[in-house]
């Protein structure tokens, strides 16, 4: 009987009971692209798609755990992060993967605010070893609230937005998606930053029922596709489209209750990429 080799994925993040965002999610996202995925879970959650309603870290020793026993079995190509929620569990996932050498693909999801404005985790109240985190990664993708906590100022305007990508990148050396689903725009507007060139990447704005969990998709198809062989930009390209996606295709799960359903197909010849001027 023949064997399928394919590229394997590791989410480190929490746990969503509403199945809608976090490694739920995650998982979702990698079989989508055809990947294995292989999850952490660093928080369990109490959740639906209206409300947080409670947040239990797991023991910083299980999440220790939880790597070592992946990376024994696995040849981890990308690695997707979400809620990391503290320091210790921070300090637990840089120390391990400083021990093992990891070097391929590592994208950090910053969860410190939801779109929504309400906080996730306590994060943001370790600058120090946050940034650590996120030197030591290929790819950041904060929403405009959790930039602006690691920026420490608000971003009001559309310049406001292109001045922070490319400080956020000169200021952690790694790439910067800026996430700008929330920014009151005519386009749902992306902003990438290699350190070099900045990027917009939009769709346009579409009216619906729920986006909870586009941000734990988008990172999941960018690390997914990473892991097949494509460049960061590229991967991000295809994010954009897999999230555009979804979000044409809504699903009710119960009584006023919505989730964003899986793309029936890629397609999306209004996804518009515009380089700016520096």
């Amino acid at each position: 009987m023949k064997t399928n080799t394919i590229p394997v994925c590791l989410t480190v993040a929490g746990s969503d009971s509403g199945g809608c965002a976090g490694i739920q999610v995650d998982l979702k996202t990698f079989e989508y692209f055809n990947v294995f995925g292989t999850s952490v879970i660093t928080t369990v959650t109490a959740q639906n798609p209206k409300e947080v309603q409670s947040i239990h870290p797991v023991p910083d020793a299980e999440v220790t755990s939880q790597l070592k026993a992946v990376f024994d079995m696995f040849d981890i190509r990308a690695i997707k992060t979400g809620m990391l929620y503290s320091e210790n569990i921070i300090c637990r996932l840089l120390e391990f993967l400083e021990h093992i050498n990891y070097d391929d693909f590592l994208i950090i999801d910053p969860i410190m605010v939801a779109g929504c404005g309400d906080p996730l985790s306590k994060v943001s109240r370790y600058g120090f070893i946050t940034g650590k985190l996120l030197r030591a990664s290929d790819l950041v993708t904060p929403n405009l609230a959790e930039a602006e906590v690691l920026l420490g100022r608000t971003l009001k305007s559309y310049s406001d937005i292109i001045i922070a990508v490319r400080e956020l990148s000169e200021m952690f050396k790694t790439n910067v998606l800026l996430k700008g689903g929330h920014f009151k725009h005519e386009m749902a507007s992306d902003w990438y930053c290699d350190g070099d060139e900045i990027y917009e990447v939009s769709c346009p704005y579409l009216k619906v029922k729920t986006t909870h969990g586009t941000g734990c998709r988008l990172s999941s198809a960018i690390a997914a596709n990473v892991a097949i062989g494509k460049s960061i930009f590229e991967s991000v390209r295809i994010g954009k489209i897999y999230v555009y996606r979804n979000l044409k295709h809504i699903l009710q799960v119960g009584n006023q209750c919505f989730a964003l359903g899986q793309p029936v197909d890629m397609n999306a010849p209004e996804l518009n990429i515009t380089k700016l001027k520096n």
